[in-house]
């Protein structure tokens, strides 16, 4: 969303920045990723439990722009907890 301050003398456009965050399952393979208001994550850890109130599950923030965890989280990827790192799965050989 693009908002348009028009109270200053140039226009400012202001972006309201959303949060983005994985749902992981027990094997942290990533089931989907959905985007939550800025409002409801002041922190990650009030990010994981707006997500864990609003749906279950288990779930940790990805950043579109890869600023944290490597990479932006995927369906499909894999969560390693000790890199914290997003991995994406191996691409099969095609000149098999």
């Amino acid at each position: 969303m693009v908002v348009v301050d028009q109270d200053t003398p140039q226009f400012v456009i202001k972006y309201n920045i959303m949060a983005h965050y994985a749902e992981l399952n027990d094997n942290n393979m990533v089931l989907r990723v959905i985007v939550i208001p800025n409002e409801a994550e002041p922190t990650e850890a009030a990010g994981i439990a707006y997500c864990e109130n609003l749906l279950g599950g288990h779930w940790i923030k990805t950043s579109y722009n890869a600023r944290i965890r490597g990479q932006y989280a995927g369906i499909g990827d894999t969560y390693d907890q000790v890199n914290d790192i997003f991995v994406s799965p191996q691409q099969e050989n095609s000149s098999d």
